[in-house]
């Protein structure tokens, strides 16, 4: 069990990997691109939810369950390593201009592009791009306190929302009769959530972003109602996963290159915070069986109202 524990752990460091590749695709995406990417990448993971529910279901024993998504991960991640190059928008910023092209030029050529030379590129943007450092951008942040208060409404909203989603995650067994079904269900969720992005791309951010997460909160609150729990349960999900991505999409256009993969790596750390405390809250259910949804409901309020 000790040793179970140790690899949990150090697995625990990469749980922010899905993450930095939304960062990732958004920079090599490009800014009309934005929400193309962002979909695709809540498709891709929702799909990954369902599998990994009909998965469990073939494969019961935890220890063979484990090592069967252990080696599907790494056999995927082996395959992909070749062609994962750095984003020439991060390359650009960091004065490594020549990389930046060759990386342009290996995608150009992967996807039956015209190859842009290096003599195409406008030094005078180049030069001024990494002439912005790392540390002058975290100090430009502190230094605006209405980028500091958008970017704590940001971590809030990621926190609630994870508080929201994995806590509906786990109660997955307690949803309806069987636990299989429920996991299942809640794990299509993200693909309506992905429409939904889709449809609002166009719309202002910060209104949308009240109403879903409003929407989220609601159904929260009816799932104390046995009866269409599963059912407010799934739209629950779809919602708050619509809110938190749309926080990536957010943050991608907020701030620039040199600081997004900063001011992401805080969000995701905040965001963490949600995730370990729904656990032990989806255990309050033993106290009461709908404690859990008030207590994630209500503590989703307050980011929704703090941009108004």
């Amino acid at each position: 069990y000790s040793w179970y524990c140790v690899i949990r752990t150090l697995t625990g460091f990469t749980a922010c990997h899905w993450n930095t590749a939304c960062v990732y695709a958004t920079e090599w995406g490009g800014r009309k691109n934005r929400s193309f990417t962002l979909i695709a990448h809540i498709v891709y993971m929702s799909v990954a939810f369902a599998l990994f529910g009909t998965i469990a279901y073939y494969i019961r024993p935890w220890r063979q369950l484990i090592v069967a998504l252990s080696i599907f991960g790494a056999v995927v991640f082996i395959l992909m390593l070749p062609s994962l190059k750095d984003s020439p928008r991060w390359l650009f910023c960091n004065g490594k201009k020549k990389q930046a092209v060759a990386n342009v030029q290996f995608a150009a050529k992967v996807n039956g592009l015209p190859v842009i030379q290096l003599k195409d590129i406008d030094e005078d943007i180049a030069v001024s791009e990494s002439n912005a450092s790392g540390r002058e951008s975290v100090l430009l942040l502190l230094q605006r306190p209405r980028l500091v208060f958008i970017t704590v409404t940001f971590y809030l909203t990621s926190a609630a929302n994870v508080l929201i989603y994995y806590m509906l995650k786990f109660s997955a067994e307690k949803l309806s009769s069987s636990p299989y079904l429920s996991c299942w269900l809640l794990s299509l969720s993200d693909l309506p959530s992905a429409l939904l992005i889709h449809f609002c791309s166009d719309l202002r951010r910060r209104p949308v972003n009240f109403w879903v997460q409003l929407v989220a909160v609601a159904f929260c609150f009816l799932c104390c109602i046995p009866q269409v729990r599963l059912a407010s349960a799934v739209v629950c999900m779809a919602f708050a996963a619509v809110s938190f991505n749309y926080v990536y999409l957010y943050l991608a256009e907020v701030y620039p290159t040199t600081m997004r993969n900063r001011v992401t790596a805080g969000c995701i750390a905040v965001a963490e915070i949600g995730g370990m405390v729904s656990n032990p809250l989806v255990l309050t259910m033993d106290i009461w069986e709908v404690l859990p949804f008030l207590i994630a409901a209500s503590v989703a309020v307050g980011p929704a109202i703090a941009p108004w």
